[in-house]
Order: structure tokens, then sequence, then C-alpha cells
């Protein structure tokens, strides 16, 4: 499913890419373009790798939730005894387990709309400065549509981070509480310990 979300994410950036109008990349070093223009260009280019290397870092996030899934299931759960107060825990460990890995797939959503609106604006940036400059004629119109509707997907994408978080804030609270019963019940306070991130 989530693998199926990324491509249609990529398959959309394409769409939008091959309909929208071509803007030819600027060099840096391009003497035509005073220090400010060149400086515009090299902090849009910024925010394009800024972004991928955020979204890098939401990818390694999903496989640590995915990880400590397998670690939980492996290594946790035949652990528990067969107990009331082990019962309740077990069942919230679950439950946090698969909040945690809705977490970090919207996080990971969220990095990928803010690598598509960084590449939307460095577009517009680059046109800007072309048309600027003299050196190109572009239509703004479109590619100011264009990042306006990256702002509000990711906007949409950010409420649904804020929204899940609150979520998994609030499960943890219920996973730490049955647990602590749990243990005050005689369990063991070491099953958890194994996990190393």
């Amino acid at each position: 499913m989530r693998r199926y979300r990324s491509l249609g994410l990529v398959a959309l950036a394409l769409v939008a890419a091959a309909c929208g109008p071509r803007v030819r990349r600027l060099s840096l070093s391009d003497q035509r373009l005073p220090v400010e223009a060149r400086r515009w260009l090299a902090d849009a280019e910024d925010e394009v790798s800024i972004a991928a290397a955020e979204r890098d870092q939401a990818q390694d996030s999903l496989r640590q939730a995915h990880d400590f899934e397998q670690y939980v299931s492996r290594d946790v759960n035949p652990r528990w005894p067969s107990s009331a107060s082990a019962s309740g825990a077990r069942e919230r460990l679950g439950q946090l387990v698969r909040e945690r890995i809705r977490l970090a797939q919207i996080e990971l959503d969220v990095a990928e709309r803010r690598v598509a609106l960084a590449r939307a604006r460095l577009v517009q940036t680059r046109a800007e400065t072309a048309v600027r400059h003299d050196l190109a004629s572009y239509e703004l119109d479109p590619l100011n549509r264009a990042v306006a509707g990256a702002q509000r997907a990711l906007g949409r994408t950010v409420e649904q981070a804020e929204a899940q978080r609150a979520r998994t804030d609030e499960v943890t609270g219920a996973f730490w509480t049955a647990y602590a019963g749990y243990v005050r019940s005689g369990g063991r306070n070491d099953v958890l310990w194994g996990w190393q991130q």
C-alpha cells in the first residue's frame, strides 16, 4: 500500500512536470546574472537538497518503525506471561507499534510533499530570474499555481501528521500506564530491554 502511494506521488509529479511549461536550468556561474540572482537560485537549489535529505531521514524512520514491529513480534511478544495485566500491556504495545508506523508513513508523505514544493519553487525561481533579467520568456501564472497547489497539499499532510502525532502520544501514554500496572502486579520489567535503534 505504502509503495503504491509513493509511486502515485511520483507519477503525479511527473505528469505535472510534463504538463507545465519547460523552464531551462540557469547556471550559477552565468555572468549575465547579478550576484543576488545567483544567490537566490542557489538558495532554491539548496532547499531541494535539504528537502531530499529530510525525505531520506523520514524513510529511515519508517524502516526503524518496521524494525521495531519485527522486534516486538519476534522477541517481545513470546516473553509475555499469560496474565490479564500482561495481556493488557501486550495489546497496548501492539497498538503503539501500529500508530508509530502510521505516523512514520505520514511523516514520509510530508517529506515527499516538501520535496515537491521545493522543486516547484526552484522551477518558479528559475523562470522568474530568467524573465527578470531578459534571458527567456515564461508564463509565470502556471508556475505560481503549481507552487500554491504544492503548498496546500503540504499543509493538509502536515495537519494529518500533527493529528497522528497526538494520537501516537496518547497511545504511548496508555501503553506505559498498562506496562506499569503489569510490573506492579509482579511482571518482568525488562521486556523491552533488547531493543536497540
